[in-house]
C-alpha cells in the first residue's frame, strides 16, 4: 500500500498579475542574505504536483529598484532552505519572518509558507492553525490567488489527517478560484491535486480524469518539454501502475524521463522518475530491475541531496521492498533501519512518515521469524499512528492488517481477528466495504476463521474477498513505497 502521497511542497513562484515571471526578482532577497546565511545548492523538484503552487507566491515579488524588506528576505531564505530539506533552519527564518512582517498581506504570506513547511513535517495541527489565519487576514479579497493558494494547502492538511471530504470542500473553492485566474497552471495544479486526494481514496476513475485535465492544461500552459508536464504524468503514471494499467503507465514514466533527461538536469526530479519506474517493476515482479532502479534513484539523490537527507530515507524504505521479495530479508532490515535514523533526525519520531516506517521494520523482522520484535514494532507504529493522525485513519489499516498477520503466526487467533476486523471496518469507512484494496485484510480474515473452525464464515469471506480483488497477489502484507517525496509531505 502506497503511503500519501504526496506530496512534497515545492516552492514555486506564480507568474504576477500581469504576466511577468517573479523568479528574477526574488534573486536580490537572496543575495540580500548571501553573507547572513549560506544558500544551499537548489534543485526544483517535480514530485507530486499536490504542493506545487505552495510556498511563494506573488506578493513576495519585488519591483527591480525596490530593496526588499527584512521580513521578505528571511521569508526568501526560509523557503530556498526548506526546499533542501533543511527544515529545521528553514522553520527559524520562516518564524522570525512572521514577526517581522508588520503588514496583513505580509504575514498572510509567511502564515501560507509557514504552513506549508509544517505540514512537510506532519505537524498538522499547527499547520492548520497557520493557515486557518492565513485565510482569515484574507477574507477582504477572498478572490485573490493567494486564497486560492492557502485552500490548496489547507486541503493537504486535511488529506494528511484523513479528513477527505473537508480536503475535497477546500480543494473545491480553490479551484473555484483558480479557474477565473489568468494563470491556467494555477487551476492544473488544483486538479492535480484533486486527483491525488481521489487516488488517496480509491477513486481512480476520478483520479485518471483529474490528472488528465492537468496534463492537458499543463501542455497547453507551459508546453510539450515542461517540468511541470512531466510531474504530471508520473502521478497520472502512478494511478495507472496501482490500479495494474502497466502499459499505460510504462510510456508516461520514460516521457517523463525524456523531458528531464532533454533538459540535461541531474536533479530530485530525475530520480522521482527512476523510483517510478521502479516502483512499476515491482509491481511487475521484476524485482531486480527494480532494485537496481531504487538503487540508482537513491544514488542520485544522495549525491545531491547528501546521505542524511529524507529522500534518501524514502527510497531505502522502497529499495527495501524490492528486497523483501528477493527474500532478502537482512538487506532489507539494514536498509529499513537507516531509514528509520534519517526520517528519525530529519522528520521527528512521531512523523506519520517515520511511523510507516516502524510498519516496515516489523514485517522485516516477521520474515526473519522474530514474531514477537515484530508484534512490538508493529504496535508502536499502530499507537503512533493513532497518535499522529486519529483512530479512523486509512493509514491506521494496513499495520493492522499486518498485526493480525503476526498474531495468527503466533496462533493468538482472537487477537488477530479484532485487528483485521478493526482494519476492514476502516476500510470500509474511508474507501468502501468491496475496494479491491480491502482484498488483502479480507484473505488473511478468512484464514484466521478456518482457523478458528468457523468455516461457513472463512468461506464467504473469500468470496467478498475475490470480489473485491482486481489485481491478486501472493502477499497481503502491507509495505509502504512512497514516492521520493512523499515523506517530506
Amino acid at each position: 500500500m502506497s503511503d500519501r502521497g504526496s506530496q512534497g511542497s515545492v516552492p514555486n513562484i506564480l507568474p504576477n498579475e500581469d504576466g511577468s515571471n517573479a523568479r528574477t526578482r526574488t534573486k536580490s532577497a537572496l543575495m540580500g542574505l548571501s553573507a547572513e546565511h549560506e544558500t544551499p545548492a537548489r534543485v526544483s523538484r517535480a514530485l507530486p504536483l499536490y504542493f506545487l503552487a505552495a510556498m511563494a507566491v506573488t506578493s513576495l515579488t519585488l519591483a527591480a529598484d525596490t530593496e526588499p524588506q527584512q521580513w521578505q528576505r528571511h521569508a526568501t531564505i526560509g523557503i530556498q532552505l526548506r526546499e533542501s530539506g533543511h527544515y529545521r533552519e528553514a522553520e527559524v527564518l520562516l518564524r522570525q519572518a512572521l514577526d517581522e512582517a508588520s503588514q496583513d498581506d505580509g504575514k498572510a504570506i509567511v502564515l501560507g509558507n509557514l504552513g506549508s513547511l509544517l505540514i512537510v513535517q506532519g505537524k498538522y495541527t499547527e499547520a492548520e492553525q497557520l493557515l486557518q489565519r492565513a485565510l482569515r487576514l484574507r477574507a477582504q479579497d477572498p478572490g485573490n490567488r493567494g486564497m486560492a493558494v492557502n485552500l490548496l494547502n489547507l486541503g493537504q492538511v486535511y488529506a494528511g489527517e484523513g479528513r477527505y471530504a473537508d480536503a475535497a470542500a477546500v480543494l473545491q473553492r480553490s479551484l473555484a478560484i483558480a479557474e477565473k485566474d489568468s494563470d491556467r497552471m494555477l487551476e492544473a495544479r488544483v486538479r492535480n491535486s484533486l486527483g491525488e486526494l481521489a487516488r488517496a481514496t480509491g477513486r481512480n476513475q476520478e483520479a485518471v480524469a483529474f490528472y488528465s485535465q492537468s496534463e492537458a492544461m499543463t501542455r497547453t500552459a507551459a508546453g510539450p518539454d515542461s517540468p511541470d508536464l512531466a510531474a504530471v504524468m508520473l502521478n497520472l503514471a502512478k494511478v495507472y501502475t496501482l490500479t495494474g494499467r502497466y502499459m499505460d503507465a510504462e510510456p508516461l514514466i520514460h516521457q517523463a524521463l525524456a523531458i528531464w533527461e532533454k533538459a540535461g538536469e541531474k536533479s530530485p526530479r530525475l530520480a522521482a522518475a527512476y523510483n517510478s519506474l521502479a516502483d512499476l517493476r515491482l509491481r511487475q515482479g521484476r524485482y531486480q530491475d527494480s532494485h537496481k532502479l531504487f538503487t540508482r534513484a537513491l544514488g542520485l539523490t544522495e549525491d545531491l541531496l547528501g546521505s542524511r537527507h529524507p529522500d534518501v530515507g524514502a527510497l531505502l524504505v522502497n529499495r527495501s521492498a524490492a528486497l523483501d521479495h528477493q527474500r532478502r530479508y537482512a538487506e532489507s532490515e539494514a536498509d529499513l533501519r537507516r531509514a528509520l535514523e534519517i526520517l528519525e533526525e530529519s522528520l521527528g519520531p512521531r512523523n506519520p512518515r517515520t511511523i510507516s516506517c516502524l510498519n516496515n521494520l516489523g514485517l522485516a523482522a516477521y520474515y526473519q521469524g522474530r514474531h514477537r520484535e515484530a508484534e512490538e514494532l508493529l504496535t508502536r507504529s499502530l499507537d503512533w499512528k493513532e497518535k499522529a493522525l486519529g483512530p479512523e485513519h486509512p493509514d491506521l489499516a494496513a499495520t493492522l492488517t499486518n498485526l493480525g498477520v503476526v498474531y495468527r503466526a503466533q496462533a493468538r487467533y482472537a487477537d488477530a481477528e479484532a485487528a483485521l476486523s478493526r482494519a476492514l471496518a476502516i476500510q470500509a469507512r474511508s474507501m468502501g466495504p468491496e475496494h479491491p484494496n480491502t482484498a488483502g485484510a479480507m484473505m488473511e480474515y478468512a484464514q484466521v476463521l478456518r482457523l478458528m473452525k468457523r468455516k461457513q464464515e472463512a468461506n464467504q469471506m473469500e468470496a467478498r474477498a475475490r470480489a473485491a480483488a482486481l489485481h491478486n497477489s501472493k502477499e497481503s502484507f502491507t509495505a509502504y513505497t512512497v514516492d521520493a517525496a512523499d515523506l517530506r509531505q
